[in-house]
């Protein structure tokens, strides 16, 4: 009995360490983003100052990720499972107040959970004439930063937009001509985009529910892309190139060949800097600036194939999942170096 009591009380501590640190890292990126918006320094350096305070707080910021990490990491805590869906589980997608978090699966279903409790909040079940939900499986899922409107799209070309605070599908937007592959939401704003095995990235207007445009550009099927809060993206898919688009510009900059095979995950670190995962196993480190990689991280996962890639905003913490079970933990230092910091391991594979 009083080992069962132990347990529960070190499974509590571990769950609280995972908790603050997450809360801790929103917090600071927080803080980070108030500087973006000060408008009342008068100054006649006020680029300057806003420059130097960005570089500070995000030295800051990193040296938190790190630190908080490492102590966890050294616990070692459970990764904890849930029953869910039926069949596989596909896409997440958490709210900016990291209060609850979506998960999308291949039998056509979407769950809303809460992360503080673990436990179901509501379920959208498959609606095989996809009047009122997925006819198929869900392959991506985004949600906005006031947490009020989901999208998520799937086997279908069909996006499916969510009202969060009623549970009702608020409507359908048919832009793509092929199956839907990836959406994701501009930070601070309801502008996301959406892109598919039809070659076309679309933007759209999430307030009004409406298509803005089209970005053309990669030559097959699109498998990921990612933003930050300026109006700008990275995207990638089956041709091996990675695009970045300047939207405001229409216009983008091409890096082909950028890894040997196909690319599957894309993630932003900064407004010039992104990270790309493939199925050649390695993780490479780009910037606008260059057109070759910066940094190469050979085979982290043992050569398995790179398939998530999921990162702080604006900090150069990012972590890797792989078909063999293991999440990884690594920094990106001020030399554009990337260090591996830690990790955990699954009995299942990571999408």
């Amino acid at each position: 009995m009083f080992k069962k009591e132990k347990q529960k009380k070190v499974e509590h501590q571990v769950k609280y360490s995972c908790l603050k640190l997450t809360r801790d890292l929103f917090i600071a990126f927080r803080n980070d983003q108030r500087l973006n918006s000060e408008s009342s320094i008068s100054c006649c350096n006020v680029d300057t100052f806003l420059k130097k305070e960005r570089m500070l707080t995000s030295k800051r910021i990193n040296e938190m990720c790190k630190t908080k990490l490492k102590v966890i990491l050294k616990d070692k805590p459970k990764i904890i499972f849930k029953r869910a869906h039926r069949f596989t589980t596909t896409c997440v997608c958490i709210t900016d107040d990291e209060r609850y978090f979506f998960s999308g699966s291949k039998d056509g279903s979407i769950i809303q959970w809460s992360l503080l409790t673990l436990k179901k909040i509501h379920t959208w079940h498959r609606d095989k004439r996809g009047l009122f939900g997925h006819p198929q499986e869900v392959t991506s899922l985004a949600v906005n930063f006031r947490g009020t409107i989901l999208v998520s799209g799937g086997k279908k070309n069909i996006l499916y937009i969510w009202d969060l605070n009623s549970f009702s599908l608020k409507c359908q937007i048919h832009r793509h001509s092929k199956d839907i592959t990836c959406i994701n939401f501009q930070i601070g704003s309801n502008q996301f985009y959406s892109g598919g095995k039809d070659r076309v990235i679309n933007v759209y207007d999430g307030y009004n529910v409406s298509w803005k445009e089209s970005l053309i550009g990669p030559t097959e099927a699109i498998t990921c892309l990612h933003s930050l809060s300026k109006p700008t993206l990275v995207a990638s898919g089956l041709d091996k190139a990675v695009r970045f688009f300047k939207i405001d510009n229409e216009k983008h900059l091409l890096f082909p060949n950028a890894h040997k095979n196909t690319i599957d995950a894309i993630v932003m670190i900064s407004h010039e800097r992104w990270i790309t995962g493939s199925n050649d196993g390695n993780i490479k480190l780009w910037g606008s600036h260059k057109r070759k990689s910066l940094y190469i991280l050979q085979k982290p996962h043992n050569g398995k194939w790179i398939i998530s890639l999921v990162a702080c905003h604006l900090t150069r913490v990012f972590i890797s999942g792989s078909f063999n079970g293991v999440i990884k933990f690594h920094q990106v230092n001020e030399k554009d170096q990337m260090q591996t910091l830690g990790q955990l391991k699954s009995n299942d594979e990571i999408y």
